[in-house]
């Protein structure tokens, strides 16, 4: 319940504390079931909030959960936002104290819980609008059911087991990495090739995978929503760059420090029968999501947050080996080892990590870029469809918090034209393509960065507004 508590503080801020991009992505398409279901929409004309919400990429439960809120309350308060991520979290801990309960002991279980919810990185991240939070408390779930099918085989252990994975792959595909090599290890456990090739596992893999795979099918050739979207993930030729490990080793240390990393893989040595089996498999999931997902692995933090899982398993597997030989000599000090170890591994995140006991606050500066501005932006521009942004996030939370829409002008990360000619020719093509009536800018950084870009709008348009946070450029007058 702590761990809850501590994810409720400034629950109710903007969605710019953490992977702000991905959590705005899901604001917008929960704002367009919010108003489907007979919602205000924040007020917004249903074309506009149509046309600003993008395509889901996985099974949006996170945002039909969010938009059924905001429907019931009237309002949008980002606190239903992260409701479910946190619920999920909460329970997630739960299934995690059974599962070391089943693999180890109570002792185990208060280590693992204790790593899961108060690592600093997993306190920010698990509190946030998207599906990896839900993905990875499923992923828990779905080893508890397969320790129980193990435990006690029966064909109603194996339903749920199947169903626990069949979730947690709707929840993100990405969660299959981790549950398919802990079934593969323990069948092979229970009898070798010819558990693994049986009858059991054909049933359990056509459970788990047909219903992500029909919901690829209608995705990608049916509704077409899917199409292109596995574009820029998996690029195998960064695997033989020295960049992309080092961009992996500093996403570790960075946002989960180094002493959890060390103590978690060291149960891999001192673990023993079906743990080890399972945390094996588990590390190996982590590993080989990274093989497969080389860009997002390098540059995206949450793609790590399955580590949270892993690590809390092997920190509880450590601790439940190293505490004998602590009670042979200090009996009474079996709680102070349990707390010092706890104490250990989360101040250990702190000192090399990014991340503290409490979420950040949002700073000034984020406040007035993410806000104040949108809200200004909003009195001239609410409603409007035919918008260019220069924005952070790709204009995700200037869509949200303004009520406008139309394209994106490219930043450094995304390529923008290099020459005078190429400004030119994409401003048109961005232009006709949306309709543009107006060019905002609200990422004085970029805007600071691209002077092609300036002297090409100023050299033809008159700013509406121009202010320390934005700028908006009226393109119904001028030529161009």
């Amino acid at each position: 319940m702590l761990g809850a508590a501590i994810r409720l503080i400034r629950v109710n801020e903007p969605l710019v504390d953490y992977a702000s991009t991905r959590q705005y992505y899901g604001a917008l398409i929960a704002r367009e079931y919010e108003q489907a279901l007979g919602g205000s929409g924040a007020g917004l004309d249903p074309a506009v909030v149509s046309r600003a919400a993008p395509s889901p990429l996985e099974l949006p439960i996170n945002e039909a959960v969010t938009a059924i809120g905001w429907r019931l309350l009237g309002s949008e308060p980002m606190w239903a936002a992260r409701a479910l991520s946190i619920l999920a979290w909460t329970l997630g801990g739960w299934m995690l104290f059974v599962l070391m309960r089943r693999l180890a002991s109570p002792l185990a279980g208060v280590v693992a819980v204790g790593v899961w919810s108060l690592l600093p990185f997993a306190i920010t991240a698990s509190r946030s609008l998207q599906p990896d939070p839900l993905m990875v408390a499923a992923i828990v779930g779905a080893v508890l059911a397969l320790v129980v099918y193990d435990d006690e085989p029966s064909r109603r252990h194996l339903i749920v087991a199947a169903l626990a994975g069949a979730f947690a792959l709707l929840a993100k595909l990405p969660a299959v990495f981790f549950i398919a090599p802990t079934f593969a290890a323990l069948q092979w456990r229970r009898g070798g090739w010819s558990a693994l090739w049986s009858r059991t596992t054909a049933v359990y893999a056509a459970a788990v995978l047909v219903p992500s795979v029909a919901y690829l099918a209608y995705g990608t050739w049916i509704d077409n929503f899917l199409q292109g979207q596995e574009s820029g993930r998996i690029e195998p030729h960064l695997l033989l760059t020295v960049r992309f490990w080092k961009q992996w080793l500093y996403m570790v240390s960075h946002n989960i420090g180094i002493v959890a990393p060390i103590i978690g893989a060291a149960a891999l040595l001192v673990a023993k029968g079906r743990s080890r089996w399972i945390l094996g498999a588990l590390f190996a999931g982590y590993v080989a999501f990274g093989l497969a997902f080389t860009v997002h692995y390098s540059t995206h933090e949450y793609y790590h947050l399955p580590l949270v899982a892993v690590l809390s398993v092997g920190v509880g597997l450590s601790v439940e080996w190293a505490v004998p030989f602590v009670r042979s000599r200090w009996t009474r000090l079996t709680p102070v080892w349990l707390g010092i170890t706890a104490a250990v591994v989360v101040a250990a995140s702190v000192r090399f990590g990014q991340y503290g006991f409490t979420p950040h606050p949002i700073s000034n500066a984020a406040r007035r870029s993410e806000l104040t501005a949108p809200a200004d932006i909003a009195v001239f521009l609410r409603n409007e469809a035919g918008v260019v942004t220069l924005a952070p996030q790709y204009g995700l939370s200037l869509r949200f918090h303004a009520g406008v829409t139309g394209g994106v002008w490219p930043g450094r990360n995304d390529e923008p034209p290099q020459d005078a000619g190429a400004v030119a020719s994409t401003f048109a093509a961005l232009r006709a393509r949306h309709g543009a009536r107006y060019f905002v800018i609200t990422d004085m950084v970029e805007w600071h960065a691209q002077p092609l870009l300036r002297a090409y709008l100023d050299s033809r348009y008159v700013p509406l507004a121009a202010e320390t946070d934005y700028i908006i450029y009226d393109l119904h007058e001028g030529g161009g």
